[in-house]
């Protein structure tokens, strides 16, 4: 039986959430080295980023642009009750530490996430059906896609949504049976409870997320759910893999 697999792109098949990680430690530091003695404790300056951060989220959805204008807002935000004179400059400044995780030569750099292309490489040995789904912007993720050269193990079925749901993936199917697909993925809110609402079965590929994506009930229990210690399990358990769905 040939099945179909649906793969998340960021931190399940490539390194993503550090380089946001990294963006943050640097405004910190530099918001700090930028006030100087008038500088808020480091947690008060990622609290008021992260509270504008989610803020944005309604307004600007998953847009390049949203992670940089958090900082950009966090920082006069900041200023504005400390009382200090901030500058353009500084706004731009502000801006531009968050435009730096959108690097296509870090990706190409870096490469898969281990084990990821073995995995790929052994299902595509198995005639199944590869389909990449990742939300996000197209701006810089297609640049990022290419810079790893996912179109190898996917061809043309690759997809940068802005939100992903059950019936998105029942279309990316386009007709083939739920209960012969996979959902393949880090998070519980894109992931696993969109998948298994579509009636898929489910890989769940635990790794640290940001903060939206970690608003959830916790993982559900649910017979076509898996939990995977690291991607290789998929090709390990290759044989022993069934479609609980009737």
């Amino acid at each position: 039986m040939n099945l179909t697999w649906l793969f998340d792109y960021d931190d399940t098949l490539v390194p993503c959430c550090e380089d946001y990680s990294q963006a943050q430690l640097d405004f910190v530091q530099w918001t700090i080295k930028t006030l100087g003695r008038k500088a808020p404790q480091a947690s008060l300056i990622m609290s008021t980023y992260e509270g504008i951060d989610q803020g944005l989220v309604p307004f600007m959805g998953f847009t390049m642009e949203r992670f940089p204008t958090a900082f950009r807002n966090a920082f006069q935000t900041i200023c504005q009750k400390i009382g200090f004179p901030f500058s353009e400059e500084h706004l731009t400044q502000a801006y531009e530490i968050g435009m730096s995780v959108y690097n296509p030569t870090r990706a190409r750099e870096r490469g898969l996430l281990p084990g990821a292309a073995e995995t790929l490489d052994f299902l595509l040995s198995q005639e199944d059906h590869l389909i990449l789904v990742t939300k996000g912007d197209p701006r810089p993720q297609q640049p990022k896609i290419e810079a790893t050269e996912m179109k190898r193990w996917f061809g043309d079925h690759i997809h940068v949504v802005p939100e992903k749901d059950a019936a998105l993936f029942l279309r990316l199917l386009d007709g083939q049976e739920a209960r012969n697909a996979w959902k393949v993925g880090n998070s519980i809110r894109s992931d696993v409870l969109p998948a298994l609402e579509a009636g898929l079965n489910v890989a769940y590929i635990p790794h640290e997320t940001w903060i939206f994506e970690a608003a959830h009930d916790g993982l559900p229990k649910h017979p076509c759910l898996h939990t995977f210690a690291d991607i290789l399990e998929i090709k390990e358990r290759y044989d022993t893999l069934c479609t609980p769905n009737p």
